[in-house]
């Protein structure tokens, strides 16, 4: 019986084979070009933005643009990715309009013509996506599930309980680095609330064991309810290009801004597409080429004082 760090494994590399044979035989873009804009239709800015870096996700986008025939009604939200991704992939017009596949009612969570917050769209859309897909053994499962394993300790009992789960992304709080919010995040303060299954009492939350996924997610908790109401933390946070997480190796390639509060804002993101040495920003319409991660670095971190940096960050696993 293999463990469960080895399964991972397993299933990170059958997905790579999947990505790449895919990309070797059938694919006609191998990123040469800039990445193509995708018009803002009103308050849209924040559905650009997650769709660009979906797009340039290439687990993804070889998973969803080999769908066969989804069903616009059963499978809205495959459907609407799959021809988005069809139209970038043409690159035949700098810019595209979606206007016309929003408009499907099965899409009213994604778009509805109101500014919605980009990490909680993101996540109705995988969580969509996943549905209808509707397959555990499809390897659209296998790119973004982070497998999460809680070690509750009972001083009473001396007993241990594990609890396992699955998220799409990791909440981060705000650190002046972001290896200290993870460090904070798999390692909490002892917190004392959780219910031993054995003695009835309380035990104490000890550490949290993650299995990343082949893309990590992370989002920066930059939205708290503070004073009676909705605030935006504009807190500076550094963060590398390469980062090295419970044994394993991930490259940036997504990067997704925020400029504005809570209540109101606007959304581009950072984009460094396969075999790509440069990063491209895709400001709706407008993509242009911004150079190397030093060169955005210090716009995506903030400053403590600007309301404009990061809000979410796509890392690919490196096998």
């Amino acid at each position: 019986m293999f463990s469960k760090k080895v399964r991972s494994l397993f299933s990170h590399l059958a997905v790579s084979i999947y990505v790449y044979l895919h990309i070797l035989l059938f694919s006609t873009s191998t990123f040469a070009h800039k990445p193509v804009g995708i018009c803002n239709i009103g308050n849209s800015c924040y559905l650009n933005s997650i769709i660009q870096a979906l797009y340039a996700n290439e687990h993804l986008k070889t998973v969803i643009l080999t769908v066969p025939n989804p069903d616009p009604l059963t499978q809205p939200t495959i459907y609407l990715l799959q021809q988005i991704f069809q139209s970038l992939e043409r690159k035949d017009t700098a810019c595209i309009n979606i206007s016309h596949l929003v408009q499907n009612p099965g899409n009213g969570d994604i778009y509805n013509g109101l500014q919605q917050d980009a990490s909680e769209t993101l996540q109705i859309i995988l969580n969509t996506a996943f549905f209808e897909i509707n397959n555990p053994a499809h390897p659209i499962n296998f790119i973004f599930n982070i497998e999460l394993e809680t070690t509750i300790h009972c001083p009473h009992c001396g007993q241990e309980t594990k609890k396992n789960e699955t998220a799409l992304t990791l909440p981060l709080p705000l650190s002046p680095r972001l290896s200290t919010s993870l460090t904070n995040f798999l390692a909490p303060p002892a917190i004392s609330d959780y219910y031993c299954e054995f003695c009835w009492n309380y035990g104490v939350l000890s550490r949290i064991n993650l299995t990343p996924s082949q893309t990590l997610i992370l989002t920066l908790n930059r939205f708290e309810y503070k004073s009676g109401k909705m605030i935006k933390r504009n807190d500076k946070m550094e963060f590398p290009e390469e980062l090295n997480i419970c044994g394993h190796t991930y490259k940036l390639k997504c990067i997704i801004m925020h400029h504005g509060g809570y209540y109101s804002g606007h959304y581009y993101a950072f984009i460094k597409p396969l075999n790509s040495t440069t990063w491209f920003l895709c400001n709706d319409s407008s993509v242009r080429n911004v150079g190397s991660f030093n060169d955005i670095k210090q716009s995506c971190f903030g400053d403590g004082k600007s309301s404009l940096n990061a809000y979410i960050l796509f890392f690919d696993l490196v096998l």
